[in-house]
């Protein structure tokens, strides 16, 4: 995959207590762009997302 020994990726979450479904899907995205490559199928963890936005608008 590119010769790409290693990928470090570091945020900050404001709400650590809160899944972070959204910061998952975006570093997926990038490590594909990054590799070339197809990591998977991300919409389970968009509708995981959804759930909790919903949750946390009401």
């Amino acid at each position: 995959m590119n010769n790409i020994q290693g990928i470090g990726m570091y945020g900050k979450l404001n709400e650590p207590e809160i899944p972070q479904y959204r910061s998952a899907i975006s570093i997926i995205k990038t490590i594909e762009k990054l590799t070339y490559g197809k990591l998977g199928d991300t919409s389970q963890l968009e509708i995981m997302a959804q759930e909790i936005g919903r949750k946390f608008k009401n």
